[in-house]
């Protein structure tokens, strides 16, 4: 890509905000504007809205089509050199990422979970369905036709590539933010956290398992929201902050001894590197992980976690007592700043002026 070339950045939360889009987006937007004139379309200045995971499946699909109708205005009408879509919403980025073709602008689609996939995950759509080998010949279309697939994982880079080796597809991990994230002193009270989008992929019932088991003297923040939230209102023993602002997140989880990412089993979650985990990382906590997964084999690898099956109540909870006993602290690491989010900013950036 030529210096000073006008990119289209679609990211349906802002960039900065506690979402995930808006979280990886920050300071992306931030690299590629240093040499590209960037135009963000996002819930800042689009008059559609994404729909949040709360809504109906029905309410969902309408909305994201609403989206994609507006975003395929603005790239109708806006004089771009690139496009660059994050994804999701699917359904808008898909719609959005077919009119480029039509158009026969450049795109590159950041994909940070995989649809329709997703769907069979959730047991939305059957895989024999019409409707889902619709979506993955769709999907494949766009795949193909995009100039760069960059994803979060090297589960989803393989998934990606499974439509065809030909797709040209490259990783940018989530990350965390430097700035915010980072080791401090703990509270006195032992604190495991759990932080996030409280969406069916994440396992809330192994998180009210083990907080029944885990002696009183171990203090349990849950910080986030979604469809799951009321499981965690009203539990003793534990604190349940809902949704904090972005910033208000890292001055609970620096001061935690132990970061949690419960998610149910299913190849989806097991090829996914959860953005909590990330930040987990940057604060020199140990985490505790399921299922058994990528993400764990990683944690364990660079001595920054353990990974349990979903099923291994007891052992989590003996873990997490056995920490607090040890007082386990993760030791500063070249990894920790290759992790950083500004650092993977840089690799985002390199793939777009390769372009």
């Amino acid at each position: 890509m030529k210096k000073n070339s006008k990119i289209l950045y679609f990211t349906p939360h802002s960039p900065g905000t506690s979402d995930a889009s808006g979280v990886r987006s920050k300071y992306i937007i931030e690299s590629l504007s240093l040499q590209y004139n960037v135009e963000v379309l996002s819930k800042h200045n689009m008059f559609m809205k994404s729909p949040s995971n709360k809504s109906g499946l029905l309410v969902r699909l309408l909305k994201e089509f609403l989206v994609a109708v507006e975003l395929s205005f603005n790239i109708t009408i806006k004089k771009s050199d690139l496009i660059i879509l994050s994804s999701p919403p699917f359904f808008a980025v898909l719609i959005s990422s077919l009119f480029c073709v039509l158009l026969r602008k450049r795109y590159v689609l950041d994909i940070r979970d995989i649809y329709p996939e997703v769907f069979k995950h959730l047991g939305i759509i059957s895989e024999n369905s019409i409707i889902y080998r619709v979506l993955k010949y769709l999907t494949r279309i766009v795949y193909l036709r995009a100039d760069s697939v960059i994803t979060v994982t090297d589960g989803l880079k393989r998934l990606i590539s499974s439509y065809s080796k030909t797709i040209k597809c490259h990783i940018v991990y989530n990350g965390y933010d430097k700035n915010l994230f980072k080791a401090e002193d703990k509270y006195e009270q032992f604190t495991v956290v759990f932080h996030g989008n409280l969406s069916r992929m994440q396992n809330v019932d192994l998180l009210l398992d083990v907080r029944k088991k885990l002696s009183k003297d171990i203090k349990m923040i849950v910080i986030g929201d979604g469809p799951q939230e009321d499981k965690l209102r009203n539990v003793d023993n534990l604190s349940f902050l809902g949704r904090l602002d972005y910033d208000e997140i890292p001055k609970h989880i620096n001061k935690c001894h132990v970061g949690l990412s419960f998610r149910n089993d299913g190849e989806i979650n097991e090829i996914a590197f959860p953005v909590k985990v990330f930040e987990y990382i940057g604060s020199r906590v140990p985490v505790v992980l399921t299922p058994l997964s990528n993400a764990g084999e990683f944690l364990e690898a660079h001595n920054l976690g353990f990974q349990f099956s979903n099923k291994e109540v007891e052992e989590i909870v003996l873990k997490i007592m056995e920490l607090k006993k040890s007082g386990h602290k993760v030791q500063n690491s070249k990894v920790h700043e290759d992790l950083s989010r500004q650092k993977q900013s840089e690799v985002f950036f390199k793939v777009i002026e390769g372009l």
